[in-house]
């Protein structure tokens, strides 16, 4: 009887061990396609960061002929800011200058027909 026990638990165990081994034998497949796919972007990934340091350093010299020019600008903006703030102060100077020689020009037109006024009475007086 023991036998028999023994011999069935066998078959059992043989049957429950054919069972994981058809399992893992089924995992292991997609494993190994997960993996190819794996391996596949991985490269891809390599050499398109590869590419893309190449096209940093392209960008970098690129920008380092450029960055005189850049500069240069700069100082020509400053410049023609200085220059555009001189000719307003000229043109400030010139306005209030005008607005001096308007006064002078008013005060001595006035002084002129004061001066008349006095005339004529001092000549209508004798």
């Amino acid at each position: 009887m023991i036998s028999i026990s023994f011999t069935i638990l066998v078959i059992m165990l043989c049957v429950v061990l054919y069972k994981i081994y058809r399992f893992i034998g089924e995992i292991q497949q997609p494993t190994e396609k997960i993996l190819k796919e794996l391996n596949r972007v991985v490269i891809q990934t390599h050499f398109t960061i590869v590419e893309a340091n190449i096209l940093i350093d392209d960008i970098k010299k690129k920008s380092r002929t450029i960055d005189p020019l850049f500069t240069t600008v700069s100082e020509l903006s400053e410049s023609l800011s200085d220059i555009n703030a001189s000719g307003r102060n000229i043109v400030s100077n010139m306005q209030s200058a005008r607005t001096k020689k308007r006064r002078t020009s008013i005060t001595t037109i006035l002084i002129i027909g004061i001066a008349k006024q006095i005339y004529k009475r001092k000549k209508n007086k004798k």
